[in-house]
């Protein structure tokens, strides 16, 4: 049935309420708070779970193309995924899968055996091209890859290598081809020869990884999104139960490829969590009359449809139309308009059920049971979310205010949340603000807590159903030689909703072809088949405009700054609406018409590119601020800076220090590398290899290689060195065990027995030398070498280098490292003359300050002068017992009377012992406790302490063997290395004409001769004339006559 046709039908007056059953309702619900347990596996606590209940129940049912019916129950569902695992695990470990398939049964099975495998799966859509698929091998940095033939093909062109590689769906004759050339391994082969084996079950923790997908991006390449089976394989048991409605007997179809994250949702854990069988349509795409025709022929109940499948519904004619079993609706994916709602009600009666959620997420928020539906609504918070509107400060924005969609997750973070984007840490952060999850959607939420959706905060385009980052559509399109620019934004469309269009600026070389009409349509379709040959076919442009330049932002940067629609301004936002299409003439508001812009004259007529450069300016600045900046109050524009608390204030005195210290900017003109860009351009020679590669793949690959990673061809010259390198060994083993041998017996013989001899070793015959030469062990003659044949010869250098800094024009560095030297040889000659100066002067004082008689005598009798002055004031005072002795008998009898205690005196002072003694026992627990907690840190500190041994011992080692290789010592004198020429930073020139002519040549070449052992180190004699000392002689026992005595 035509459009206009159906909105005769929508009831002008909204119901108010809407109900499915009464087995729950939302205000009973919507405050559970999920809490999975430690240990879940969704294979064996679901699946198993469920083959054990209700075994016989429908658990998948898939219709091929061809109309070809097959079905699993819980049972076999079970059982043959156990089967797939131990046939998986056969081929070896797989930690990281890559699975492309189309809609086959396989891909179900497969994921519930990975989970049995702990396998993490990363699935990817058929539609992606090979440059996708290299992308997201090298990120995920994956073992295995499951495809079907048509992607093993993509594979094989890329040569990519893979531990494992597994073809799951295709032709027989294709398969055997792939398997003979390049070494796939048949999924159907593996289960054939595993037989009827099955997987032993493993425990597993909740938090183990089980999926992960890629997500779009408005910049840079897709992120990696992780799930557990906490928050897929539990949290979903939500989205099953309270959106789609699902109970044991139910069959639920999605329409959705197995590459989204979609099909995960409500294609395996929700509905499987219920209990309720799971329906595939084979066909890669669904039209309209396919889905009708299904509904009208299977036993389906719960229907799950991208809003761009129901807009095409609508169109049919569904009068004539009958489910057989369809009871509920939903949808999601993309913003559901209002009237598609009403006219889908109208004409089934059923009313469709919109949810929102994420890839990062489960289902966020819904239309449940038990709650007013409000068509164009996205509905209340899923039970375990909080949902709050917040600005880009993570603040509550007021009722009826846009904002951003935010999840509270601190200080209970929901289970169904996301861990954060694998291995990019910083955009997780950029994902969090305050105590909220962003979601990057814009929304508003009525006094009810009604969600109304509005817009994406960032650039993403969802086009059918799709997610598209303009950034992709973008880099695709500049690899084409007539693209010089280009920017993509979302324009809006009937059917899609969304479709992706392109505005490009050409090449100088390519402006005149587009002058004609033909040459214009000619290179509109080479730019879209170029863009489905380097990404995925659906993010192709389907609306391509030429354009003289392009906007500039406030960063003078080309950007996909056109999230709003280029035909209309904000305050016609809803032109383009199939509302204004559904109401009738009577109620439809006049529509001026609009100026033809279909020639070029037109354009230049009625458009103002001006106007249009800074309406787009302003409305993507207004994104970027959260709304108009007028309307925002001053709190979200101004922060007030309440003192030093976060950054602390810095004094005059150390400012001053710093701009002392601050290089001087010559220094910056003597560093190695110039800031001047080389002027030669890059277009007027020949790239290398390197240059023409990918340079995010090489950026991936050189961080690949950081963490050890090697091709295949590397990998496999190590394998082929060690296997030379064995053999060489085995050989060289072989000739030692040869030995010449004496045959004393008839090699001619009849005999077996005679042959089988043991045979005789003899050396007799060899001569002296030859056995000296080692012939007999080795089998032939080999020299003798000296002992020190092998000896490692010492690392002498040719000339001593000086130091750089010493050159006449040392770069800034260099002169600061030699300063540095300078400074530490300094420091340590200081080291030592204190150390002297401590020995000979302060453990031996001079005669004027060691102590004499009298000093001695008032440092020991200082005590006894502090003693008889006490005395003096104890006499002047009197003495505590005198004062006790002046106290009357009565005070005395008073005394001795209260010495005798009461019992209650005696219990209380019997409960402050008992307390007494409970709390030096508790001290001396904790005290135990302390010293065992302790043992921690007494670990850690003998563990540094190994550490700086270890570290001590190995720079000794390495000195050690620094010395081996140097010549030996020639004398007994070492050399001493004389004081660091060097030059103060003022001293420094950089003119010849300037340098003075300092030291010696042969001096610095005598004392490096000296230095490397070359010549031998002589000391001269001190005090003595010409440095020479003459030796006096003088025999024992010896004197001269006139020293005699008489």
């Amino acid at each position: 049935m035509p459009l206009n046709q159906i909105c005769r039908i929508v009831p002008a007056v909204r119901p108010s309420s809407r109900y499915l059953s009464s087995s729950y309702r939302y205000d009973d619900v919507k405050d559970t708070v999920l809490t999975a347990p430690k240990k879940f596996n969704f294979a064996q606590d679901v699946i198993d779970k469920w083959a054990g209940e209700t075994g016989n129940n429908l658990a998948l049912q898939h219709l091929s193309s061809d109309h070809t019916h097959r079905s699993w129950s819980f049972t076999e569902l079970s059982t043959q995924s156990k089967q797939m695992g131990a046939a998986l695990r056969s081929l070896g470990e797989m930690k990281r899968a890559v699975t492309i398939l189309p809609k086959v049964p396989e891909w179900w099975l497969l994921n519930v055996a990975a989970m049995r495998t702990h396998t993490v799966l990363f699935p990817g859509t058929i539609q992606l091209t090979a440059e996708d698929i290299a992308m997201r091998l090298a990120k995920a940095e994956a073992d295995t890859i499951f495809a079907d033939v048509s992607t093993a093909l993509k594979v094989e062109a890329l040569k990519l290598n893979a531990t494992h590689k597994v073809l799951v769906h295709g032709q027989e004759s294709e398969v055997q081809d792939l398997i003979n050339r390049h070494g796939w391994t048949s999924l159907q082969e593996l289960l054939d020869q595993n037989g009827s084996t099955e997987i032993e079950p493993v425990e597993t923790d909740a938090s183990q990884m089980i999926q992960v997908y890629f997500t779009s991006g408005t910049t840079g390449e897709p992120k990696m999104v992780p799930h557990s089976q906490r928050s897929y394989g539990y949290c979903h048991w939500v989205t099953g139960k309270y959106w789609l409605d699902l109970a044991p007997h139910d069959l639920h179809w999605n329409i959705s490829d197995p590459g989204w994250a979609k099909s995960a949702w409500s294609n395996v854990f929700a509905p499987w969590s219920q209990g309720a069988g799971v329906f595939i349509h084979g066909a890669n795409r669904v039209v309209a009359k396919d889905v009708l025709e299904v509904l009208g022929t299977q036993p389906v109940t719960t229907l799950c449809a991208p809003p761009t499948l129901y807009r095409s519904l609508i169109q049919e004619d569904l009068v004539t139309c009958s489910f057989k079993a369809l009871r509920h609706c939903v949808s999601a994916g993309e913003p559901l308009n209002e009237e598609i709602i009403l006219a889908w009600e109208a004409a089934t009666g059923l009313l469709i059920k919109e949810g929102y959620g994420q890839t990062e997420t489960t289902l966020v928020c819904g239309n449940f049971e038990g709650m007013d539906v409000r068509p164009g609504s996205m509905g209340k918070a899923a039970p375990g979310y909080d949902i709050k509107i917040v600005n880009n400060m993570g603040q509550e924005v007021p009722v009826g205010e846009q904002g951003n969609i935010g999840v509270y997750c601190r200080p209970h973070r929901p289970e169904g949340l996301f861990e954060g984007y694998l291995g990019e840490p910083e955009k997780t952060g950029y994902s969090f603000s305050g105590d909220f999850y962003l979601t990057g959607d814009r929304a508003s939420m009525d006094k009810d807590g009604y969600i109304w959706f509005a817009a994406r905060t960032d650039d993403i385009i969802i086009s059918a159903g799709y997610r598209i980052g303009p950034f992709e559509v973008e880099s695709a399109l500049l690899q084409h030689p007539a693209v010089s620019e280009s920017a993509v934004v979302a324009s809006p469309d009937l059917v899609r909703g969304q479709v992706v269009k392109a505005f490009i600026v050409l090449t100088p070389a390519y402006v005149e072809e587009i002058k004609s009409k033909d040459g214009k349509e000619r290179l509109i379709k080479e730019l879209e088949n170029f863009v489905k040959t380097k990404t995925a076919p659906y993010k192709y442009p389907r609306k391509i405009a030429f354009v003289k330049s392009l906007p500039k932002t406030l960063l003078k940067e080309n950007k996909s700054l056109w999230h709003v629609w280029v035909q209309t301004s904000p305050s016609t936002f809803n032109f383009w609406r199939p509302s204004n299409l559904i109401m009738t003439s009577k109620t439809a508001p006049k529509i001026q018409k609009k100026a033809s812009k279909k020639s070029k004259k037109s354009w230049r007529k009625n458009t103002d590119i001006e106007d249009v450069e800074e309406f787009l300016e302003d409305q993507r600045l207004e994104e970027r601020l959260g709304g108009a900046f007028k309307a925002r109050k001053d709190e979200d524009i101004f922060m007030v800076d309440k003192g030093p608390e976060d950054s602390p204030l810095i004094t005059r005195k150390t400012r001053k220090q710093l701009r002392a210290e601050k290089p001087l900017k010559c220094f910056h003109h003597l560093e190695t590398k110039g800031k001047v860009a080389d002027p030669v351009g890059q277009r007027t020679r020949v790239k290398t290899q390197q240059e023409r590669q990918n340079p995010m793949l090489k950026a991936q690959i050189t961080q690949k290689r950081l963490g050890g990673w090697k091709t295949a061809s590397e990998i496999s010259a190590h394998q082929d060195r060690s296997t030379a390198l064995k053999a060489k060994k085995d050989q060289q083993a072989e000739r030692k065990t040869r030995r010449r041998t004496n045959f004393d017996f008839d090699l001619w013989t009849e005999t077996p027995g005679d042959v089988e001899k043991e045979i005789i070793q003899s050396d007799e015959w060899l001569s002296d030398t030859t056995k000296r030469h080692n012939l007999k062990e080795s089998g032939k003659l080999t020299r003798k070498v000296p002992e020190d044949f092998h000896r490692k010869p010492s690392t002498l250098t040719a000339v001593s280098q000086p130091h750089p800094g010493e050159s006449y024009n040392p770069s800034y560095k260099e002169h600061q490292d030699l300063m540095w030297q300078a400074a530490m040889v300094e420091m340590k000659k200081e080291k030592e003359h204190l150390k002297i100066e401590y020995h000979t002067t302060r453990m031996f004082p001079s005669v004027k300050d060691a102590p004499t008689q009298e000093s001695w005598i008032n440092e020991m009798s200082e005590g006894i002068k502090e003693l008889e002055a006490a005395k003096k004031e104890e006499e002047e005072t009197g003495s505590d017992e005198d004062v006790l002795e002046e106290k009357g008998e009565d005070e005395e009898l008073t005394q001795r009377d209260n010495k005798v205690k009461t019992r209650k005196q005696r219990r209380k002072e019997i409960q402050l012992l008992a307390e007494d003694k409970r709390v030096r026992r508790l001290k001396e627990e904790k005290k135990k406790n302390q010293d065992v907690f302790r043992t921690k840190k007494f670990k850690r500190t003998l563990e540094a302490q190994e550490k700086v041994t270890q570290a001590k011992m190995r720079k000794r080692r390495l000195q050690k063997e620094a010395k081996l290789s140097q010549p030996a010592q020639l004398s007994t004198h070492k050399f001493e290395e004389p004081d660091l020429d060097l030059k103060l930073t003022e001293e420094l020139t950089g003119n010849l004409r300037n340098i003075r002519p300092e030291g010696n040549i042969l001096a610095d070449r005598y004392n490096s001769l000296k230095r490397r052992n070359l010549v031998e180190t002589r000391v001269p004699h001190k005090n003595v004339k010409n440095g020479k000392k003459r030796k006096r002689v003088e025999k024992r026992n010896y004197k001269m006559p006139w020293q005699k005595k008489d």
